[in-house]
């Protein structure tokens, strides 16, 4: 397993056309040509081809693939993320000039069982740098085969470039990887085109919640580091190790985050030195991470375990409701109550996924703005469309971001979920992380608090000194 993305780390392929240092180059008669490319770098255990064998095979609980049984589970029990959507919904006018490239997320071969170092510590073969790698591998690959077909050589290169959690930061980390500048050991976009970088242009990065959670490529497959908080350490800032801080490099860079995402492992981080070098904006919106970015089932049966201080404050902010018809988060009983001890509650609530489709439908706006084109929600992608019922808070986050995104702002914008839409997370946004009580759950999707109160960490790329 994994032999396929070792090879892609061996080196750069052979570019498209070759520069020796030293000497003149070869006179090219063909025809100039300026193309574009898109490339979507999906998250961490999200796997659209993965998917797909799911949907084809609904009721297994196994699969054979390529003779091999395989689980369905991990990346092949979920649903496509507003990446693997947008790549579907990417038009491509001209397929003379214009390429888009899916990358599977991190932790995920297509047909293949889970790589679970890939998806614990988001490096070796399945990691951000190799899937990075295969992303320029696949651009390549393709801009070769266009300017085969047309017989012409390839003048200027147009990048957008969109991404996920870890998908997110292999994002940003693909655009420190124009040049081998910062990251000699590995592929880089201008040696493999065999073009200079200024015939490069980083035009839109779209990002979804940056999460990278990466241990460096040395630091894999310890025991110590999988265990309580030394493994948020290692988490803590991988700006300068997978140089996230992409300035002023692109034309344009857009994060949207999620306001109540708070597991300890999954701090945020922010694109502030795009803020401030003028080419970058960033929101929160309401909701956990596969809210913002996508992935969750249609529909899913949520149960969460709460102690008595949470349990006050999920009804009051509506996660959670309790009245005549029904009860979804029912009050502690038992000896501890009557000690006046704080005990715990199990809530249950039925939640859809459906919500996700308002970020995805800010970001393809924000990225038109920038020249992408997406086809419309019609015929194969109406199931994509935001649906009547959240029409109107959609329209309301529609304009909140549309009426900022183009204003220096020194901070990220944050979107309040108004009060007469506080049935939406009940219906709509799910909970990621749990309470820590020791078990494994804890462990890994554990909640951070400051003061009782839910606190993510964030993450700023701006330079530590």
């Amino acid at each position: 397993m994994g032999t396929v993305f070792n090879s892609l780390l061996d080196g750069p392929p052979s570019g498209i056309g070759k520069v020796v240092v030293g000497e003149e180059p070869e006179t090219d008669d063909r025809e100039p040509v300026r193309m574009r490319v898109a490339v979507f770098f999906d998250g961490t255990q999200n796997n659209r081809t993965n998917i797909e064998t799911r949907l084809a095979n609904v009721t297994a609980t196994v699969v054979t693939i390529n003779g091999r049984p395989v689980e369905v589970k991990g990346s092949y029990d979920s649903s496509y993320s507003n990446v693997a959507i947008m790549e579907y919904m990417n038009n491509i006018e001209d397929d003379q000039t214009e390429v888009s490239v899916y990358v599977e997320g991190i932790g995920t071969i297509d047909n293949e069982a889970d790589d679970k170092d890939g998806l614990a510590w988001g490096s070796g073969p399945t990691g951000i740098p190799a899937k990075v790698t295969r992303g320029i591998t696949e651009a390549t690959t393709k801009i070769s085969e266009v300017l085969r077909r047309t017989e012409k050589r390839l003048e200027a290169l147009t990048v957008d470039v969109f991404g996920f959690s870890r998908g997110a930061a292999a994002a940003r980390h693909f655009v420190a990887r124009r040049t081998a500048e910062f990251f000699s050991q590995y592929p880089n976009l201008s040696a493999t085109l065999g073009v200079p970088p200024e015939a490069i242009t980083l035009n839109f990065v779209g990002v979804f919640d940056t999460v990278s959670s990466y241990a460096g490529e040395s630091e894999r497959g310890t025991l110590v580091r999988a265990l309580g908080n030394v493994i948020f350490d290692t988490f803590g800032d991988d700006v300068d190790e997978l140089r996230l801080a992409m300035h002023g490099a692109p034309m344009r860079a857009v994060q949207l985050g999620a306001a109540d995402e708070y597991r300890k492992n999954f701090a945020r981080t922010t694109i502030t030195t795009s803020m401030q070098a003028g080419v970058g904006f960033e929101c929160t919106l309401p909701g956990v991470h596969s809210d913002v970015g996508g992935s969750y089932k249609e529909e899913m049966v949520e149960t969460s375990v709460v102690d008595t201080y949470e349990r006050e404050r999920l009804l009051r902010e509506g996660w959670y409701v309790n009245n005549d018809e029904e009860t979804q988060l029912p009050e502690p009983s038992g000896f501890w109550v009557r000690a006046g001890t704080s005990t715990r509650t199990t809530g249950t609530r039925t939640v859809r996924h459906h919500y996700q489709f308002i970020p995805l439908s800010i970001m393809m706006q924000l990225a038109q703005k920038f020249g992408a084109t997406f086809k419309p929600f019609a015929d194969d992608f109406a199931a994509y469309e935001v649906p009547d019922n959240l029409s109107g808070l959609s329209g309301l986050m529609h304009r909140y971001v549309l009426s900022r995104h183009d204003t220096a702002l020194s901070e990220p914008a944050n979107y309040v979920l108004p009060k007469a839409y506080k049935w939406v997370r009940n219906q709509y946004l799910h909970r990621s992380s749990v309470k820590g009580w020791g078990d494994m759950d804890a462990i890994t999707m554990g909640g951070r608090e400051v003061d009782n109160l839910p606190a993510r960490q964030i993450i700023s790329d701006l330079p530590s000194r």
